[in-house]
């Protein structure tokens, strides 16, 4: 027989998805102690609004690791079947992988003693369907998971909820996120049971300015929260629901219990000015021409001052076999890396050599066969397409460098822009006296 105390914990449960979470807690971390911020609490209000339909179409941006998948694409809909059983969810992320993650959660916890000595009689599996990425209840509710670019056809609900759809890796890339947003439009925001009912949740830290957030808050509609890391002004934040308000003036963390002022400039140092204001700060700007500034190549090391060891070396080269005066250059670099400061040296790629020129193929082959011989480089990085090939293929058979031939999966600007936060922070070093500074 319940206590009265399992009964009033129940009760909280049920009316307030914020006490749901810190109960359900413990089942799906439970080696990691809950820790509450203003804004999860103020996250759960927006969700509750959007259960009770005050709230048709909300967007979230918050920094990575914040908490929002979970509370948004985990506990919400669990705890939203405790009120409407019958109610039906469809989720999508940018991979099969995530999206497989988040819906296991989702069945672990229904599965839970914790929850089905509470809620067994309201919600239950049913046997004959009942997967990883798709289970239905008694009550014919559903939760369904996708990914993009996967078919719909035949799937729908009343909730359409987006965690992550745009790939931060692939962020860069025009292609992947007009693919992403065009799946979107076409595919995935159509599977609304009910047009005028439905709702629709859009869980994103912001990669681009571009990215699916910046696709729909040009709509109406859309009930917008955007919470930077830092404050860059004073904000008063107004709940939907409870309409209590909250002061952040500037400066303020986000949450400081789970990233101080240490961890926070760490990652900025790790991302970059636009990767932190993006991910971080919910606020990216525009990538605009000349990705490669000047300023960033002021780290530089003295001809002969070198660490008498590197974590590795690379030798990475860039292949045309045309002389032409129209053709492109051949180009190598030989760059070794630090992990850790070491012995006075600062951590970072310090490029040890640099050639260029236009070559024929056995010049060429000559050039890398040099370079090697003279750094010893534990990898020599070739890209596997159109003349690097035959390179490869000649080098292996008459010599015995250490091969690795690269397969570039992404366009040329989001390779560049990949690297971008390397030099922005200065970790790229060059030797001061060098010809091809």
């Amino acid at each position: 027989m319940a206590s009265r105390i399992d009964l009033l914990d129940r009760a909280l449960a049920e009316r307030s998805l914020a006490d749901f979470v810190r109960q359900a807690w413990p089942v799906l971390e439970p080696k990691r102690p809950y820790s509450e911020n203003w804004h999860h609490e103020f996250l759960a209000e927006a969700l509750e609004a959007v259960a009770a339909g005050e709230i048709r179409k909300l967007i979230v941006n918050l920094p990575p690791r914040f908490g929002k998948s979970l509370l948004a694409s985990v506990f919400f809909p669990c705890w939203l079947w405790l009120r409407a059983p019958s109610e039906r969810f469809l989720f999508a992320s940018y991979t099969a992988v995530l999206a497989t993650k988040h819906s296991v959660d989702r069945r672990a916890l229904i599965q839970s003693a914790w929850f089905t000595a509470r809620w067994g009689s309201v919600v239950k599996l049913a046997d004959d369907a009942n997967l990883k990425t798709e289970f239905v209840n008694t009550q014919r509710g559903h939760m369904i998971a996708t990914s993009v670019g996967a078919s719909a056809t035949g799937r729908g609900g009343n909730f359409l909820v987006c965690d992550d759809l745009i790939n931060p890796d692939q962020a860069n890339s025009d292609v992947e996120r007009s693919n992403a947003i065009r799946w979107f439009d076409e595919t995935f925001s159509t599977r609304l049971d009910d047009k005028k009912t439905g709702r629709q949740i859009i869980i994103e830290q912001r990669t681009h300015a571009s990215d699916l957030t910046g696709h729909l808050v040009a709509e109406q509609g859309w009930y917008h929260i955007a919470l930077p890391a830092i404050a860059e002004r004073k904000t008063t934040i107004v709940f939907p629901l409870s309409h209590r308000h909250f002061v952040r003036e500037e400066g303020d963390l986000l949450w400081p219990e789970h990233e101080g002022l240490a961890e926070l400039e760490e990652s900025r140092q790790r991302l970059g000015p636009f990767g932190w204001d993006s991910q971080y700060q919910q606020a990216p700007t525009a990538r605009g021409g000349n990705l490669i500034k000047l300023e960033w190549l002021t780290a530089t090391y003295r001809a002969g001052a070198l660490p008498s060891k590197f974590d590795s070396i690379v030798l990475s080269l860039d292949g045309a076999f045309k002389t032409g005066s129209s053709n492109d250059y051949s180009a190598i670099v030989v760059i070794g890396t630090l992990h850790s400061a070491r012995s006075g040296y600062a951590p970072g790629h310090y490029l040890l050599d640099a050639w260029r020129g236009k070559v024929e193929f056995a010049d060429l082959k000559r050039r890398v066969v040099e370079l090697y011989a003279m750094w010893h480089p534990h990898a020599v990085l070739i890209e596997d397409a159109a003349s690097g090939q035959s390179l490869i293929q000649e080098l292996r058979v008459g010599t015995r460098l250490p091969l690795k031939p690269i397969k570039p999966d992404r366009d040329k600007y989001s390779r560049v822009a990949a690297v971008c936060p390397t030099l922005e922070t200065r970790r790229l070093i060059l030797r001061e006296d060098a010809w091809w500074r």
